[in-house]
């Protein structure tokens, strides 16, 4: 937390750097020189602050982990297909673990109805039966857990967990709402269920709108709708579907922009989704991409998958989630089918580091917007957000003379871009700090404002009323303020 008497000092400090004025507006470096006064009287704060900083960045590990978009029934363990089919009677296309191993683990990128035509070699191992079904539930929570993951809302659709057995969508729901419940109480994990709906049979769809309005509160938190979505037109019972849930106060995610651009409109506008699954192909429509950041619309990236579905090209340096890293979109990382791409979210972390080049500390923050985008109650989601901050406990109060001071630093390519700062070299005895600042601001979820829009509303107040913690920074030679 902040000093009590940060505020004045912060006042003050506003006050003086607004009235500075540049005389080479077109410069974008600034010399401490310049800010001689302030620097001055901050000086030393800074060997401490920037001696922590530099040790965090060079020891910082991603470990607590959030998952939001991972398919329960594309989630088994490979190691437990044959046994449970054996068990169960059933004979399934291949009777080895090698055979099974090449049938259903992707190696190359093909298509999005290739992909999902390889569930055909597990998926009959687990449905129809109840107890199948809680094992799959339990050693998927088991397997979660082991990867560090503390949250996750894995989602499948009951119906084709029935087959030809005589079980209800809902007792399927119950059991593996139970599971999760047990590993709860047994494990460093919470896990929260999606019921999706599936684009080639809508025949379900209205069940699982009511499958979601009963639960709500006791282990569903949202619905989806899944399937290849490049194929016809939406049918009408989906979208009722979506409205029921929505009229019951019922989240909803929908797969659009994996295979096509043109999914996503509807998923806004006809089926008013609070989160996108996957949507790289937004992209390819920048009216559409802007407006969607402006939204903070929060899209659940896979990257495994986006390449062996054939929804990105198999060129990581050139994938989406780079743009959606540079421009602080809000997006999180998910396996999707594990058990096809043969991944863990550790893995696919270590992906988007090394391939696609975006930085641990950009990861980080896609771990917070996870957990922001949750659908889970506000006191819970408190509850998950303090949780991560228990793991990453961020320096609150050095960050705080971080930022003060980086004011009477020289910038390199400094700039303001969709409400947050990109491209900053910030460095202070060879000590660069670029990406830890920004790792900690993104981490933070803060907002940057023009110092002058706050003036304007609060010029007869206190500004230290506004929200929790008020910092400013230096951008394009204006004074602006961070509020978290």
């Amino acid at each position: 937390m902040l000093r009590n008497n940060a505020y004045p000092v912060i006042r003050k400090q506003l006050r003086y750097l607004y009235s500075f004025k540049c005389n080479q507006p077109d410069s974008h470096t600034y010399s401490k020189k310049s800010f001689s006064p302030a620097l001055t009287y901050f000086q030393h704060f800074l060997n401490r602050s920037f001696q922590t900083t530099s040790n965090m960045t060079s020891n910082f590990q991603i470990t607590a982990k959030v998952q939001l978009h991972v398919h329960l029934d594309g989630s088994p363990r490979l190691t437990s297909i044959l046994p449970l089919a054996r068990k169960r009677g059933i004979t399934l296309p291949v009777s080895t673990e090698e055979e099974l191993r090449k049938a259903v683990v992707m190696t190359q990128p093909e298509t999005l109805p290739k992909f999902l035509d390889r569930f055909k070699y597990f998926a009959p191992a687990y449905t129809g039966s109840l107890d199948a079904i809680r094992q799959l539930a339990r050693e998927f929570a088991e397997d979660m857990a082991a990867d560090d993951v503390i949250y996750s809302e894995p989602r499948y659709c009951p119906h084709l967990l029935i087959g030809d057995s005589k079980i209800t969508a809902d007792e399927i729901v119950e059991a593996v709402n139970d599971e999760y419940s047990k590993a709860e109480q047994k494990l460093n994990i919470k896990l929260r269920q999606i019921l999706c709906c599936i684009r080639d049979f809508p025949e379900y769809s209205l069940d699982i709108a009511r499958l979601c309005e009963k639960y709500k509160g006791k282990g569903v938190v949202a619905i989806d709708i899944a399937g290849d979505e490049s194929g016809a037109a939406l049918d009408p019972r989906h979208v009722e579907a979506f409205d029921k849930a929505k009229a019951a106060g019922v989240h909803r995610t929908v797969h659009a922009g994996e295979s096509t651009v043109a999914a996503v409109p509807v998923a806004i506008d006809e089926l008013h989704a609070n989160r996108i699954g996957h949507g790289y192909h937004t992209v390819e429509n920048e009216a559409l991409y802007q407006k969607l950041l402006r939204m903070r619309m929060h899209f659940e990236c896979c990257p495994n998958s986006s390449i062996f579905t054939g929804a990105c090209k198999p060129d990581w340096a050139k994938h989406p989630i780079k743009r959606f890293a540079d421009d602080n979109f809000s997006f999180s990382l998910s396996t999707d089918d594990p058990v096809i791409t043969d991944t863990n979210l550790s893995q696919e972390f270590d992906v988007v580091q090394n391939k696609i080049g975006v930085s641990k500390l950009r990861l980080l923050k896609t771990i917070y917007d996870g957990a922001r985008n949750a659908f889970l109650p506000d006191a819970e989601k408190t509850e998950l957000l303090n949780k991560l901050n228990s793991v990453y406990n961020p320096p609150i109060e050095q960050l705080y003379f971080i930022l003060l001071s980086i004011n009477f630093i020289s910038l390199v390519n400094y700039k303001f871009h969709n409400l947050c700062c990109n491209n900053i070299t910030v460095c202070v005895s060879s000590i660069n700090i670029c990406d830890y600042l920004i790792g900690i601001i993104f981490y933070m979820n803060v907002y940057v404002v023009p110092y002058n829009l706050i003036y304007t509303s609060t010029k007869n107040s206190n500004i230290s009323k506004y929200k929790n913690h008020i910092f400013m920074i230096f951008g394009n030679f204006d004074v602006y303020i961070i509020i978290f």
